[in-house]
């Protein structure tokens, strides 16, 4: 349509925005990665075309990490709704009163929201995070949890719940669950312990103690299957319609 044409004639008008256009379609992945690379302003934040916030959004959460010196990601209120509006669910950020990191840590990886990979970051801190992420895992489905894992793990995240932002999810009233094929299946389930594999590195690097780590596991593990598909129904549909194939699991950048 006529998005690049707008963004440029918008960019040429403001010397604070900048256009870029590809010179061909990279893929979800690959432009996420390069937006920040191609980043120079302390903050940053990605926007996609059918999200929604308040208007305070960036003000109220800037105002946050310019308060809180020692956090890099700063997060409102989430909304989930279909594109429809018709169904619609509101999601706090955990009221914490301090307390013991490992606890902090808990509570985050409990209540994380997606929503909360659009809150608004330090440049240094997002880029370095992108780079761990891209090198480890490679793959568009479930990077933006590894993203915020980081950030949870070194509880380095502020809420605010003066300030919402509204993910909208492409579904409508009459969507149908659409069933998995069986090579879709393989390659979840191979995901999800590719996804699995490398939460429990960054959780290593990050707690020293084995003592420590074993209490997250349990924790790590509900993260894990409650912010992706779940294993246990991915596996069961395995098992009782095992694939007639080899699958190929390349990851989304190497096909780029």
């Amino acid at each position: 349509d006529e998005t690049p044409a707008i963004a440029a004639t918008l960019a040429s008008r403001d010397p604070r925005f900048r256009h870029i256009r590809q010179p061909y379609n990279k893929g979800e992945f690959r432009n996420y990665y390069e937006a920040v690379q191609a980043a120079s302003s302390p903050y940053f934040m990605w926007r996609a075309c059918d999200d929604r916030s308040d208007p305070n959004y960036l003000e109220e959460l800037a105002g946050l990490l310019e308060a809180h010196p020692g956090k890099d990601l700063a997060v409102g209120r989430v909304r989930m709704q279909d594109m429809d509006g018709g169904r619609q669910k509101m999601f706090d950020f955990p009221n914490f009163s301090g307390g013991p990191t490992w606890l902090n840590r808990t509570r985050y990886l409990l209540d994380a929201r997606a929503g909360w990979y659009y809150g608004l970051y330090r440049h240094a801190a997002i880029r370095k995070q992108m780079d761990e992420v891209v090198q480890t895992y490679r793959n568009l489905w479930g990077f933006d949890y590894l993203v915020l894992l980081g950030f949870l793990l070194d509880d380095k995240v502020i809420g605010s719940a003066a300030t919402t932002f509204v993910q909208m999810r492409k579904r409508t009233r009459e969507t149908t669950r659409k069933k998995r094929s069986n090579e879709e299946r393989d390659r979840l389930i191979y995901l999800h312990r590719r996804f699995r594999d490398v939460a429990h590195r960054m959780l290593s690097e990050r707690v020293p103690s084995r003592t420590m780590r074993l209490a997250y596991e349990p924790v790590l593990l509900a993260f894990t299957g409650r912010k992706l598909v779940r294993y246990r129904r991915l596996l069961w549909r395995k098992l009782t319609r095992p694939s007639v194939a080899a699958q190929s699991h390349a990851d989304d950048l190497d096909q780029v």
